[in-house]
């Protein structure tokens, strides 16, 4: 998927199991709502909900249980520099 210079790639992934090299991704939410990995640390995950902007550290076990499994990758679209 590409729009506003952005690539955005569909992972089934646990919150947990996603590479620090890729954050900040997006976790779908079973409540249909998401949050936003900021980043990830011994101490936990930093997150933040988009809607609410309040940012929080979570246990990746936490966000799993809550999470659908799948995330979203979002890069700039290297294409678009050279634009």
């Amino acid at each position: 998927t590409e729009r506003a210079g952005l690539k955005a790639r569909i992972v089934r992934r646990d919150a947990g199991q996603i590479p620090q090299e890729v954050l900040p991704a997006v976790v779908v939410l079973k409540s249909r709502s998401a949050l936003v990995v900021l980043q990830k640390s011994d101490a936990g995950l930093r997150v933040v909900d988009p809607l609410t902007r309040e940012e929080k550290s979570l246990s990746p076990k936490d966000v799993a249980e809550s999470s659908t499994g799948y995330a979203i990758y979002i890069r700039p679209d290297d294409a678009e520099e050279g634009a």
